[in-house]
């Protein structure tokens, strides 16, 4: 059965990081699914990964060889059921209410996108990043925003997207800052971008990360 939330989350090296993860995306509801793929990660997390799906019927488990985060998106995508998704790291997190929020601008905008203000999370720091007020933009609007320095990142995990925008559109693999090379192929194919000014994603900032 079609759930109206799909959070799509690729682990690999932070099973130190997981609980907090899921644990905040389980207080969604009860209509979602959550679809943690273990990208052939050499510490506990696909250990992890299974404890969590035996517990919660909302969880499915992709176990698969090493092949990179979009790899991992990708394998996720092949499965998703919700009408919507969002993309989680599983060393970051969301506020309790993040989903409820951007699902809450699509529907009073009739949005193909919404995007919530991020924090940038760092050992001693942290930096918020977003809108001062509410904002609906078409796509010319959108891309401009993107290309601009500005609140419009190309991250693909503080957006809930549409499931039919990735009808045609997958992350390319073994390719770094993946994002760049998606977030404007699926602004392409939406009617109208919300931009909601809360932020509502935390972006931990690891030295070890792939950004790192």
């Amino acid at each position: 059965m079609d759930k109206i939330l799909t959070f799509a989350v690729p682990c690999y090296n932070s099973a130190a990081y997981m609980d907090h993860c899921v644990e905040t995306l389980l207080t969604a509801g009860e209509d979602i699914e959550i679809i943690l793929v273990d990208d052939g990660s050499p510490d506990n997390c696909g250990a992890i990964c299974d404890e969590y799906a035996a517990g919660d019927e909302r969880i499915k488990v992709i176990h698969k060889e090493n092949g990179g985060l979009s790899s991992a998106r990708n394998a996720a995508l092949e499965i998703v059921t919700g009408d919507y998704i969002g993309f989680v790291d599983s060393d970051d997190w969301a506020e309790l209410d993040m989903f409820e929020y951007l699902l809450s601008g699509i529907q009073r905008h009739h949005a193909d996108i919404a995007v919530c203000g991020m924090t940038e999370v760092y050992s001693d720091d942290l930096k918020e990043i977003g809108w001062d007020e509410e904002l609906v933009l078409n796509l010319e609007q959108a891309i401009k925003a993107l290309l601009e320095p500005g609140p419009m990142e190309n991250y693909v995990c503080n957006k809930l997207w549409k499931r039919e925008l990735f009808q045609t559109i997958r992350f390319p693999v073994r390719c770094n800052y993946e994002d760049i090379a998606t977030t404007y192929r699926l602004f392409e194919k939406a009617d109208s971008i919300v931009c909601l000014p809360l932020c509502k994603y935390f972006y931990l900032q690891r030295s070890d990360s792939i950004v790192g």
